[in-house]
């Protein structure tokens, strides 16, 4: 299952996050791929995909930073998986017009 993490984090925390990003934290642990980081320029958030079918693994490792960001995390489909269920929920509403 694919999830969207998105974190925010203050200037007050920035300095600590700065150091463990850097070391072994920044990396997800076995079972978690990490799909993709970005962060925003000049602004202290970002956002990542990552993939799992271990929700534990993801769980762990967002403990490794949630007393430093603060982390919303919501599970997400690819275009294609949307594209299906659009078409199928655009049969259900015809049926019953």
């Amino acid at each position: 299952m694919l999830y969207l993490i998105n974190w925010t984090l203050t200037t007050h925390e920035r300095n600590a996050a700065i150091k463990r990003f850097l070391g072994p934290a920044a990396q997800p642990p076995d079972g978690v791929t990490l799909r993709g980081r970005w962060h925003a320029i000049g602004a202290l958030r970002g956002v990542a995909l990552v993939e799992t079918d271990e929700e534990t693994a993801l769980f762990r490792w967002l403990l490794q930073w949630n007393d430093l960001l603060q982390l919303e995390v919501l599970p997400a489909i690819t275009d294609e998986e949307f594209g299906q269920a659009l078409q199928a929920s655009q049969a259900h509403w015809w049926q019953h017009e």
